[in-house]
């Protein structure tokens, strides 16, 4: 969105996003591991009719502002409700 608001053609835009966890922490198998993930890496595979430079503030400006990125670098307030019925 933000490189067709530029005026932008972007001919790849390749995102992945890989992740480090321990599963000993996730099945419970170790109380000092925790459960989350450790690490999280985002890698962005760009090319356009744009500037090197062009290209690189698209793609930032996309990682400043997806949900989920947003979600894991600014936690939110987590509650748990829990209902027996």
């Amino acid at each position: 969105m933000r490189a067709a608001k530029l005026g932008v053609e972007l001919e790849i835009l390749e995102v992945a996003v890989d992740s480090d966890s321990d599963l000993r922490g996730i099945l419970g198998l170790d109380a000092t591991i925790p459960a989350g993930q450790s690490a999280v890496r985002t890698t962005v595979k760009i090319r356009g009719n744009a500037t090197p430079q062009t290209l690189r503030e698209i793609a930032a400006w996309g990682e400043a502002h997806p949900p989920v990125g947003c979600t894991v670098r600014d936690a939110p307030a987590y509650s748990l409700d829990i209902e027996i019925v």
